[in-house]
């Protein structure tokens, strides 16, 4: 566990303009990294969150920054997009032509890769 401070995110009542606290958590995961320092320790509440996570923050050896679920829950990191399963009747469509099971987007989504 980090020696310093906690700090929380909550991808469903969380924002970015709070101030990272159990009560007043961040919204996403790269925001919350910015405001790291070592020994920190980041914890992440249950759901999903749907963003590429880039982490260019570094701890010590003798204070490393934890980034780990809030106890007892379970946070999921999906770089995916929200739509596809949270939303999936209106996100995607059979393949005309395609074999059973295959789907594909509805819309197309800029900078997909």
């Amino acid at each position: 566990m980090g020696q310093g401070p906690a700090r929380f995110v909550d991808a469903r009542r969380g924002s970015d303009s709070h101030d990272g606290t159990l009560r007043r958590p961040w919204r996403t995961i790269n925001y919350a990294l910015k405001k790291l320092s070592a020994g920190d320790t980041l914890y992440l509440r249950g759901g999903q969150y749907f963003e590429n996570v880039y982490c260019a923050v570094a701890g010590t050896p003798d204070k490393p920054i934890t980034i780990r679920s809030y106890p007892g829950e379970l946070a999921t990191i999906d770089g995916g997009i929200p739509e596809f399963q949270t939303d999936a009747a209106r996100a995607w469509e059979p393949v005309p032509g395609g074999v059973p099971g295959e789907y594909r987007s509805k819309k197309p989504y800029k900078n997909l890769r």
